[in-house]
């Protein structure tokens, strides 16, 4: 009886030690995804070069990406990070959280920057995603172009797109990249749009 109640002991040790680990490294990834979009919507498009994409990418682990991922040089290069509750979401087996950037480069200067914030899950109904972007070769007439995507049957969208423009003020800028990274180290609560989307969109 006590050898049995010894393994008890022994194997919810090991479960509550791996469920401890797998939240610290849910945290770390998520104060990781922090600092990346700091310094992503940091830099001044068109002014930002070659050299800063690289320094991001060795510091965060991206890679080139795209049709012309096999080249990638100051003259054209796209780059691509990503984030993911990778152990939590085998924890759950529900859903997989994610913070993606992209940079594209283009004569040694960071031309357009892209943030992807999503939750994918095993049904359409539960999946949600939030799409910044930001492009110094566009000329927009307004400061912002909003759009509202994947309506479901209740009239609400499941996917927002946001495209900034050059005369967007710092406001709606700060605001459009807002994110609460939260969902990268949650289990719960991470079950609707407002979840990926800033307030006000």
């Amino acid at each position: 009886m006590r050898s049995w109640k010894n393994k008890v002991v022994i194997i919810s040790a090991a479960i509550l030690f791996l469920i401890t680990a797998c939240f610290s490294v849910g945290a770390y990834n998520r104060h990781r995804a922090y600092d990346l979009l700091n310094e992503v919507v940091s830099l001044r498009l068109g002014a930002a070069t070659f050299s800063d994409a690289q320094r991001l990418a060795k510091k965060y682990g991206g890679w080139p990406w795209g049709a012309d991922s096999e080249v990638c040089s100051s003259r054209k290069c796209r780059l691509k990070f990503v984030f993911y509750n990778t152990l939590l979401n085998h924890i759950q087996n529900q859903r997989e959280v994610s913070l993606a950037a992209s940079l594209t480069v283009e004569n040694g200067f960071i031309v357009s920057r892209e943030i992807d914030y999503s939750i994918l899950a095993r049904t359409w109904s539960s999946q949600y995603m939030y799409v910044v972007s930001e492009d110094s070769r566009l000329n927009g007439t307004s400061a912002t172009v909003v759009k509202r995507l994947k309506i479901d049957s209740d009239g609400r969208p499941h996917w927002v797109e946001v495209a900034l423009y050059a005369d967007a003020t710092s406001e709606l800028r700060q605001r459009a990249y807002s994110l609460n990274l939260a969902c990268l180290a949650r289990l719960s609560d991470c079950s609707s749009l407002a979840s990926v989307v800033p307030v006000g969109f």
